[in-house]
C-alpha cells in the first residue's frame, strides 16, 4: 500500500477563504492537518501537525518536530479481582537472631550494649559517632 492521503482537513488562507491541504496544493494553509496512512511509519513523511495511522498495527501517530509520537488512548477502567486463594500454612517463628547473625552490625544511637536491649549475643563497639556501631561476635 506505501503511502495514501486517507482524508483532509482544512484551514483557512491568509485571506480568510476556507482551503485544504492535500499534495497538489501550494498555498499557505493555516491550521492544517493531514491524516495519512502507511504500512510502516518510515512509509510516512508528514509535516508538523499531521495525523497518520500505521496499517495492521492499529498505531495513531502525531508528527510533533522531527518525529512521530504515538497518540494513546484513555485507559479502561480495572477489571475485577480473581477469586481469593486458600490461606498457605503457618510460618516458622522469626527471631531477632536471624536479624543479626554473627558479624554483623547493630546501630544504635545510645552506648548500651545489645546483649541488654535485645537480649542475646556477645557485642564489640566498633565505632562511637557520629551513632554506635556493634558487631555481633557470638
Amino acid at each position: 500500500m506505501g503511502l495514501k492521503i486517507y482524508y483532509l482537513v482544512g484551514g483557512s488562507s491568509p485571506d480568510g477563504s476556507v482551503t485544504f491541504y492535500d499534495d497538489e496544493c501550494v498555498l499557505p494553509v493555516i491550521n492544517r492537518c493531514k491524516l495519512l496512512i502507511g504500512d510502516t511509519s518510515s512509509d510516512i513523511v508528514g509535516r508538523v501537525g499531521d495525523l497518520a495511522i500505521i496499517k495492521d498495527t492499529k498505531k495513531f501517530l502525531f508528527r510533533e518536530d522531527s518525529q512521530w509520537i504515538e497518540i494513546l488512548g484513555a485507559q479502561g477502567p480495572k477489571g475485577d479481582k480473581g477469586n481469593k486463594g486458600d490461606q498457605g500454612p503457618q510460618g516458622e517463628p522469626g527471631s531477632p537472631k536471624d536479624c543479626w547473625p554473627i558479624d554483623s552490625i547493630f546501630p544504635c544511637v545510645v552506648d548500651t550494649d545489645p546483649e541488654k536491649l535485645l537480649g542475646f549475643g556477645k557485642w564489640e563497639c566498633i565505632q562511637k559517632e557520629p551513632w554506635y556501631a556493634w558487631q555481633r561476635k557470638e
